[in-house]
């Protein structure tokens, strides 16, 4: 959905709809809805126009979890409707590298660890390459790896397919793959968000971990989003916790120095606290009923490596 200024887009957002057999729907914005400029006025007619949708298409629920450009009118969503939501369905805390330093003070700025070991994974013969459509049964083996690994349940080959059938084409995804010997051993998908590179997903086989497969990934993964004028890496997601205390000094608690959120914050970025999930109920009834436990869903914050 787009609010339009004869060719410009003002205003818009994606909404995905599931399905709920003959009662209807529920839809889900991922980082929207996004506006062009900073107009209450356009607010008000876009969802207005997102209400409407709802009611046309029988959504039965609809999240929006905007993006962190939201925090001038989030206080807004109220009166359109919209109430925080305890449901869980992306990060809310993530890592994002400033990408217009060069590259020799992008490396100066990691953890000394996280740099000895992005350069060590090069010595000891890790590759990374870029990948194509051939590469995604690979990387869909990895999925599975990793999700057997970390005990969640995969999502389907098909969602992987289709980001990369839509976006790839114009040059907004990318499939990195790390190689030991010439078999792959960890891969990530990329995809841009404005002038951000998201790590839409990192996995791993678990193999050869002397040889860090992950910090080379992920450093081959930063060179490819600055080399590509963006001016953020978005690791997509960490503890939240783990970022309100780096945020307030306190250093990443202690129970956490062997989790993905210690692995990520190696790499020198800026903790970044994003906005949680905003729900509405075009009826009220089903408030009522989503908030006796039906009809509640939700995802991992991260299931990386």
């Amino acid at each position: 959905m787009t609010i339009r200024e004869d060719r410009r887009i003002l205003a818009g957002a994606q909404v995905l709809y599931k399905p709920l057999a003959a009662l209807g729907s529920v839809g889900y914005i991922p980082k929207g809805p996004v506006f062009a400029i900073d107009d209450a006025q356009l607010r008000s007619t876009l969802f207005s126009a997102l209400a409407s949708l709802a009611s046309d298409q029988r959504i039965l629920f609809l999240a929006a979890q905007p993006p962190a450009e939201a925090a001038g009118w989030l206080q807004e969503l109220h009166a359109y409707g919209f109430q925080p939501s305890k449901a869980s369905m992306a990060p809310t805390a993530s890592v994002v590298v400033d990408l217009s330093r060069d590259q020799q003070t992008l490396l100066n700025a990691m953890r000394p660890r996280t740099r000895y070991n992005t350069r060590l994974s090069r010595r000891r013969g890790i590759s990374v390459r870029e990948g194509s459509s051939r590469d995604l049964d690979l990387y869909y083996e990895l999925v599975l790896a990793t999700a057997s690994r970390k005990a969640f349940s995969p999502p389907p080959k098909e969602l992987f397919a289709q980001i990369w059938h839509v976006l790839a084409p114009l040059g907004h995804a990318a499939l990195l793959v790390a190689e030991n010997d010439g078999r792959g051993v960890a891969a990530q998908l990329l995809v841009t968000f404005g002038d951000t590179a998201v790590n839409q997903l990192s996995v791993w086989s678990g193999d050869c971990p002397d040889r860090k497969p992950n910090e080379a990934l992920h450093w081959e993964a930063i060179l490819w989003a600055k080399a590509r004028g963006c001016r953020s890496y978005d690791f997509e997601g960490i503890d939240p916790a783990a970022a309100r205390a780096v945020l307030a000094g306190e250093g990443v608690p202690r129970t956490l120095l062997a989790s993905y959120t210690w692995f990520k914050l190696g790499f020198g970025g800026q903790p970044t606290l994003l906005p949680g999930v905003y729900e509405y109920f075009p009826d009220p009834a089903m408030r009522a009923v989503y908030e006796a436990g039906l009809g509640q869903f939700s995802r991992p914050a991260s299931f990386e490596y």
